[in-house]
């Protein structure tokens, strides 16, 4: 570089972790069916209820998850936890011409979303989750270190795992099939914070 003399040093710092995995649960043809027996075609939007986790057809799946969750969170990222809990976990389906608006899922630490069908159909996006993210910048060629908006694709028996503060969306489904997904919320159990910080607490 011309005027620095010494090295350039870039650090990319308080990231956002978005993680996926392809070919995921190896009955997902068996869960798919467990998801079409109680779906409801003539509702829009439609989402069954949100306690499939404690259901018979989805129990093997849960745990799946929960482990699954465990690896990613303490292998990954390094956390410290004593255990995590599936709080809600609800099937969606999506017919075309629908969509999820923005929004969070409050009150949980991770979230995911496992597509049953969905090739061919909507994935989800992300927002940049800090506040001075639309401040008025010059033009760019887009990347990860400087987009505001993210668009990941949808895979059938692929999961997404995300932070539950992040604001994502499914856009508006086009094309003629539908879009069948299983989405989570998740708990850590145990110390959460830090002494040091502005804010600690437990959950059990």
């Amino acid at each position: 570089m011309t005027y620095c003399s010494g090295r350039l040093e870039h650090q990319r710092v308080f990231p956002t972790h978005i993680f996926s995995c392809d070919n995921f649960y190896p009955w997902h043809k068996e869960l798919l069916d467990a998801i079409h027996l109680g779906y409801e075609p003539h509702l829009p939007n439609w989402q069954s209820r949100p306690n499939l986790h404690q259901s018979n057809n989805f129990k093997q799946f849960a745990e799946y998850i929960i482990e699954a969750n465990k690896e990613i969170i303490r292998d990954k990222l390094e956390y410290e936890f004593d255990d995590i809990r599936i709080t809600d976990m609800w099937a969606n389906v999506l017919k075309p011409g629908e969509y999820h608006a923005p929004h969070t899922h409050s009150n949980n630490s991770w979230s995911g979303v496992w597509y049953a069908d969905a090739e061919d159909t909507s994935g989800i996006m992300f927002a940049d989750p800090k506040v001075q993210a639309n401040v008025i910048e010059p033009s760019m060629k887009l990347n990860l270190d400087n987009a505001t908006v993210l668009s990941y694709g949808s895979k059938t028996n692929r999961i997404y795992l995300f932070p539950s503060w992040i604001y994502h969306w499914v856009p508006v489904l086009k094309g003629n099939k539908t879009r069948t997904s299983v989405s989570w919320n998740i708990q850590i159990v145990g110390n959460v914070g830090k002494s040091t910080a502005f804010q600690s607490a437990f959950f059990e």
